[in-house]
C-alpha cells in the first residue's frame, strides 16, 4: 500500500496509523530500518515509505518522532547523492504533513535544512 505512487492514498493511510499500530510486531525496529533505507530508494517508493515512517512515528509517540527528527536534522549535510537528498526531504515533508503544529517550535531548524537543499545545484 505504501509502494503505490498515489500520494493522496499514502497520506490518508499514514494519518490512520495510530489505529493500525497493533498490527505491527516491532514498530520501533521497522522505523529504524525505514529511516536507514529511505534515502537509497527510488522516486515514489521514497515518498510512500516516508509516509509510512511518519505514520508509524505518530503511532509510537512524539518523543520517538523528535529523536528521528533530530537525526534527520543532524545528518542532512552528509547526504551526497541527489537520491539521498530527495529521500531526506520526503521524510521531512511526511513528518510535517503528519505532525504539523507540533513541529512549529523547530521551524528555524527545518528552514535551514530546506534552504540548504534548495540552494544545492544538484
Amino acid at each position: 500500500m505504501f509502494e503505490s505512487d498515489n500520494e493522496y492514498q499514502q497520506k490518508a493511510i499514514s494519518k490512520c496509523m495510530n489505529e493500525l499500530m497493533s498490527f505491527f510486531k516491532e514498530p520501533l525496529e521497522l522505523v529504524r530500518k525505514l529511516f536507514e533505507r529511505i534515502p537509497s530508494l527510488d522516486g515514489h517508493l521514497q515518498v510512500g515509505q516516508s509516509y509510512l515512517l511518519a505514520g508509524l512515528l505518530k503511532g509510537i509517540g512524539t518523543n520517538e518522532m523528535l529523536t528521528y527528527l533530530n537525526r534527520l536534522l543532524e545528518g542532512y549535510e552528509n547526504a551526497k547523492t541527489v537520491q539521498e537528498k530527495k529521500g531526506r526531504l520526503f521524510m521531512l515533508k511526511a513528518l510535517l504533513d503528519n505532525f504539523g503544529r507540533i513541529l512549529e517550535p523547530r521551524i528555524l531548524q527545518l528552514m535551514r535544512v530546506i534552504i540548504f537543499f534548495m540552494s544545492d545545484s544538484n
